[in-house]
């Protein structure tokens, strides 16, 4: 006993001082190499670091494979983001936090995988700062223990207090399934895991020094549970080229668009069956032939190809093979052509903490329907000067109809809210969001 104590002593101040790497600052960010929008804010931010701090050596952990410089062209190509001065810090463990591991109390597995993460992490570098970009909030108390200041940019609650009253309430959802909502005990059962989940989840929040939320929806489930005020920081949504497209003149009629990462809570079936709705829409019918969906995202593990094999297997089965079309993991040049010549966009993640697709769409000229919730319902499609910037729908008729109104609106309508649009989301620029970054994180470099 005496012996694993001395060990176990020695460990902590071999990491604690003998790893120590002053001047740094490293993101906890496993998926650096992901493409979607919390990528984005990694990219941004190490920017804006780079920029305010140039003697800073900055470190990423990741358990991406690629080389350093794939995933530096990648993001480069992807979000138009040039960075050179970063070193990454391979982690092995990475599936460790792969919800396939932990089937079962899958919030406590994915936890405590992100703790072993963290630690191995830490044996590999210890950081002056180390900021995690992902919401891996369980690991603050081993960086805070080790000697790091700590900040954190949540996208989205671990636990929320939506899942709790979801789970009290008995309704079936996305994290609770049927089978749990119809049984008392089981329900019950999963009320107690949840709320003592919550409570180490707040004092593990606790022991970051920062903390960004990138949303309204994000920041009040996030302050309730942490019982603490965050910041406020939309993500870095770099507009410029997207304002840059032609509004209207090169619009491909009766063609949609969606671009989302094929995870599941993105929720690309009700967009196949929303758009089934829409092709049988009698008022459609003499421009069926025409109908396009083209859904586009990135694909990041078996998981996720597995989704899109579901998603071609579902869209076979309703016959519209010619009307839709998968693109995966698709390059910025790509996107840039997709929103200039869509005439609609479409975006069905429930509770979607923010939504930088939605942005983009909007500055883009591309008119688009969200989910009537969160971020799309918050933030982003909301009036502006008087005037509407997009639409919010529900369920797949609701999509669907949706989609008949933006394809059908004619066209001084529809340029108005194209404009109206545009001019809103000045509100989510990169500039706006490194200004916010750096107040926010400042106290980390003092």
């Amino acid at each position: 006993m005496i012996f694993f104590f001395i060990l176990c002593l020695s460990i902590f101040f071999w990491v604690r001082f003998g790893r120590r790497q002053n001047n740094s600052v490293a993101f906890f960010h496993p998926y650096c190499d992901a493409g979607g929008g919390g990528e984005r804010v990694l990219w941004e931010a190490i920017s804006a670091i780079s920029e305010k701090y140039p003697t800073r050596q900055i470190f990423i952990y990741t358990g991406d494979e690629p080389s350093s410089k794939e995933i530096l062209s990648r993001a480069e190509s992807r979000f138009n983001i040039k960075i050179e001065n970063v070193t990454f810090i391979h982690l092995k463990y990475r599936w460790m936090v792969e919800a396939s591991t932990w089937p079962s109390f899958t919030l406590v597995g994915q936890s405590a995988g992100s703790m072993f993460l963290a630690f191995e992490a830490l044996l590999k570098l210890n950081p002056e700062i180390v900021i995690d970009s992902m919401g891996y909030s369980f690991t603050y108390p081993l960086f805070w223990l080790f000697g790091c200041k700590v900040g954190c940019y949540i996208h989205y609650p671990t636990i929320s207090t939506d899942m709790l009253q979801k789970v009290s309430k008995r309704e079936a959802d996305f994290n609770n399934s049927e089978t749990i909502a119809n049984n008392s005990v089981l329900s019950s059962g999963k009320l107690l895991y949840y709320q003592h989940f919550s409570k180490i989840y707040a004092f593990c929040g606790n022991r970051s020094s920062v903390v960004m939320t990138n949303s309204s929806w994000t920041q009040n489930h996030l302050d309730q549970i942490w019982a603490r005020k965050s910041a406020k920081i939309f993500p870095p949504c770099d507009v410029s080229a997207f304002t840059k497209l032609e509004i209207e003149q090169k619009r491909i009629p009766f063609q949609i668009m969606s671009l989302a990462q094929f995870r599941p809570e993105k929720n690309h079936k009700l967009q196949v069956e929303a758009f089934k709705q829409l092709y049988e829409n009698p008022a459609l019918s003499s421009n069926r032939s025409k109908l396009r969906l083209i859904m586009a995202g990135g694909v990041r593990n078996p998981g996720d190809e597995a989704r899109v094999e579901e998603l071609q297997s579902l869209i076979s089965a309703y016959g519209l093979e010619k009307a839709i079309t998968i693109e995966k993991n698709i390059s910025f040049e790509r996107i840039l052509e997709l929103f200039e010549t869509s005439s609609c966009g479409i975006h069905t993640m429930k509770d979607e903490h923010f939504g930088i697709t939605c942005v983009d769409f909007q500055a883009s000229g591309t008119i688009a329907v969200g989910h009537d919730s969160a971020g799309p319902k918050e933030d982003i499609f909301v009036d502006y000067k008087g005037g509407p910037t997009g639409f919010l729908a529900t369920d797949a008729k609701s999509f669907a109809d949706s989609m008949e109104k933006i394809l059908l609106l004619p066209s001084e309508k529809k340029i108005q809210i194209q404009e109206n649009a545009r001019n809103s989301c000045k509100r989510f620029s990169s500039e706006q969001f490194k200004t916010d970054f750096i107040y926010a994180t400042a106290k980390l470099f003092k």
